[in-house]
């Protein structure tokens, strides 16, 4: 591989798990890490797409197998990018969050600060 992707998994190795992870998971998602480094250095590094919550759940729903979740998360990938997420996000990420504006925003505001 490349040397970027080389040093990215060095630090993912060298990475805490979260503490959502149980034992058994710690290692599965350090793997998840490792496989998926070269598709995540090709990211914006949000953790809601990229971080370990994200990983976590694509492990979970593919019942712990590393290729299975991997498979899936690319395919994840792919899709924002065919149908340009990051765009749609950078958009609706600029606009103020105003609970008034949002379907049952009176009953988030008060779980999701907004203006």
């Amino acid at each position: 591989g490349s040397p970027a992707v080389s040093r990215m998994q060095a630090e993912l190795e060298a990475l805490d798990v979260l503490p959502l992870t149980t034992a058994d998971e710690a290692p599965l998602l350090t793997r998840m890490r490792i496989e998926l480094c070269a598709d995540l250095l090709t990211m914006p590094s949000h953790d809601d797409v990229c971080g370990d919550i994200r990983l976590l759940r694509f492990l979970r729903g593919y019942a712990h197998s590393v290729h299975e979740a991997c498979a899936a998360y690319r395919a994840m990938l792919h899709t924002r990018r065919q149908h340009d997420v990051e765009r749609i996000r950078a958009q609706v990420l600029a606009q103020p969050l105003v609970a008034e504006e949002m379907p049952h925003g009176a009953l988030i505001a008060p779980l999701y600060p907004m203006q």
